[in-house]
């Protein structure tokens, strides 16, 4: 029998109107991107060039997003995690004071604590727990956090070392998914959760809205190169890579009238839910039939999110997975570059 394919080009492109439910408007990203330009301690992060890749593949630039110097915390998780919780704070302000909460308030904790003693809660296997902790430290707000029993020791004292509660969960991420919401429910907790199960999206799509900033910080890095021709996207529950493709559907001109990028979705072989997606008929949402064991624990989850979804199988172009020795061979080429990269953040290099 022949192996299984590895990747599956989109017959599904541009031919549904799902996707235009859950896309979020051009003025929602100009808010977002406002929001984030008002915290202390933004700045876009580098786009750095390959020159030794370029010249081997023979093209003009390879180019990276170097995402280990946002705001200390290695990862772009933040920019969604702290829109939402501005989101969060912000509906609660209107709801309890009858008036917006503008940025300058949110920045100002003791406006913050007019509102309560408030508790987020979040399931994590990779990054998306630390920023959330990250965020409720700076709002003085408590934090609680479920991993899974694979999570390993250094992730559960890197969550510590930002000063919540981490409770392990014996099972894997989706079992851990399901703690999180139960605790979240019975305790009064707010769950600031980046996967979308029944009757929990919101939160979700704003964390989804938050990576835009990331999506505009490379237009106008590249704004004398012009738009990249591709664009990998590493994909976990699939937010990051929606988050792209709404940016690119939104502003199809880009800079000079510029086409939009080839956008390709990358995932751990045996964590690809977006490849079993698309490749089910008529491109149903599928879990991942891999085993779920994989060293790229920040790409570690077989379900995409039911929010990212529709999005991306209107948008991606192609949907790829990748070995673990494929994720090693990559972190070496960023090595030879200068680069130091995690196993997931070198996945797309393949």
């Amino acid at each position: 029998m022949p192996p299984a394919p590895t990747y599956s080009f989109n017959p599904f492109k541009g031919l549904s109107s799902e996707g235009a439910k859950w896309r979020f408007p051009v003025e929602e990203e100009e808010e977002v991107h406002a929001f984030h330009r008002t915290l202390p301690g933004y700045q876009s992060t580098p786009l750095g060039s390959l020159p030794g890749l370029s010249a081997s593949l023979e093209v003009g630039n390879v180019l990276v997003k170097d995402e280990s110097q946002r705001l200390g915390l290695n990862a772009f998780k933040v920019l969604g995690a702290r829109y939402a919780v501005y989101r969060i704070l912000q509906r609660r302000w209107q709801e309890n004071f009858g008036s917006p909460l503008d940025f300058a308030q949110f920045l100002d904790t003791s406006q913050a604590r007019r509102l309560g003693e408030l508790t987020f809660c979040a399931a994590t296997d990779g990054n998306h727990g630390k920023a959330v902790v990250w965020i409720s430290r700076h709002q003085t707000m408590r934090c609680v956090v479920f991993v899974p029993a694979h999570a390993t020791k250094d992730r559960i004292m890197n969550i510590e070392a930002e000063q919540a509660h981490v409770i392990v969960v014996e099972g894997d991420y989706a079992a851990t998914l399901v703690a999180a919401g139960q605790a979240a429910r019975e305790n009064g907790w707010t769950e600031v959760g980046d996967c979308v199960y029944e009757g929990y999206t919101e939160i979700p799509s704003w964390i989804q809205t938050g990576y835009e900033t990331l999506f505009r910080e490379i237009e106008e890095q590249t704004g004398q190169f012009g738009r990249p021709d591709f664009l990998f996207l590493q994909s976990r529950v699939g937010g990051f890579a929606a988050a792209a493709a709404n940016h690119y559907a939104t502003r199809p001109g880009g800079n000079g009238g510029d086409k939009a990028p080839v956008l390709i979705c990358v995932e751990p072989e045996e964590v690809a839910g977006c490849l079993a997606s698309i490749m089910a008929p008529g491109g149903d949402l599928t879990s991942a039939a891999g085993n779920q064991d994989t060293i790229m624990a920040g790409l570690n989850c077989s379900d995409p999110s039911h929010t990212a979804w529709p999005i991306l199988k209107d948008s991606i172009d192609l949907f790829l997975s990748v070995s673990d020795n494929q994720a090693v061979s990559a972190m070496k080429y960023f090595a030879s570059d200068g680069i130091i990269s995690g196993e997931s953040g070198a996945a797309w290099l393949v």
